[in-house]
């Protein structure tokens, strides 16, 4: 069995991929066959055997992000040659092993996807959906029952480069209109999955590491953004959503800290 896996690593976003790659190699899918696709424009990531670098411009927010599809779009003959692809935010992080039970199977459309931490066990009348009628992402009020993440998906690759066809389909038809949705590709993979019964990743597949920094890492973090800003960003509303729904589940995949590497403008820029 064959496992394709991408990632999008442009501008400063090449920092990500060597841990990126040396953790799935540890612990994801490890008894597995894996070749790893990455979308950049960095001089600093190198092709090997299992390792192939895309020529991927740097677009800008959010296009850097939201025409995700179209990047995975453009290689669907190699892609097509591999059994499963999954796609990977290039600051994500393996930390424990995920193993074959992972993968979905055909009563779940042969698709997977991450139950977003931020949502779990919420009010589906709070999701963040796209709202706007006038867009080929809508979602009225009262459908749906999960949010899932952008940062980490993928499923059997003719269903998955199936739903990037459709997606980048709709998402050209949306930008024709001058239409941007409010969570760009996120947005795009909801709509997509609502209707089908996709295989759903408890959170800890997508945890964020600013919950459980280490001390190390704090005294990094105060050193580059500051004290006063470290304090501030530990004072968030946004960590007490988080603490409560680990549960007994064991951390599977983290979101490594972007505020470590500079924050997101830094890596945007």
């Amino acid at each position: 069995m064959k496992i394709a896996i991408t990632t999008i690593a442009t501008g400063k976003y090449d920092v990500f991929v060597p841990s990126l790659i040396d953790s799935c190699e540890k612990y994801f899918l490890p008894n597995l066959e894996k070749k790893y696709f990455i979308f950049t424009d960095s001089d600093k990531i190198l092709t090997s055997d299992k390792v192939v670098k895309v020529n991927q411009n740097k677009l800008g927010w959010p296009y850097d992000t939201m025409l995700r599809f179209h990047m995975f779009s453009s290689i669907e003959k190699e892609l097509e040659n591999f059994d499963f692809v999954f796609f990977m935010n290039a600051n994500m992080e393996v930390v424990s092993l995920i193993s074959e039970d992972i993968l979905p199977t055909e009563e779940e459309s042969g698709l997977v996807a991450t139950h977003h931490p931020g949502f779990y066990k919420k009010d589906p009348e709070k999701f963040t959906y796209e709202r706007n009628h006038r867009s080929n992402f809508y979602i009225p009020f009262g459908s749906g029952e999960t949010y899932v993440q952008g940062c980490f998906n993928g499923g059997r690759s003719k269903e998955f480069l199936k739903m990037c066809r459709e997606i980048k389909e709709r998402m050209d038809a949306d930008l024709m209109n001058k239409i941007i949705p409010v969570w760009h590709d996120e947005s795009a993979l909801n709509w997509y999955l609502l209707d089908k019964n996709p295989k759903i990743l408890h959170p800890t597949y997508a945890w964020p590491e600013f919950v459980f920094l280490t001390e190390e890492k704090i005294i990094k973090m105060m050193a580059d953004i500051g004290i006063d800003e470290c304090y501030a960003y530990f004072d968030r509303e946004e960590t007490d959503p988080y603490l409560d729904i680990k549960g007994g589940e064991r951390i599977r995949i983290i979101q490594r800290d972007k505020n470590l590497f500079g924050g997101k403008n830094k890596l945007r820029n």
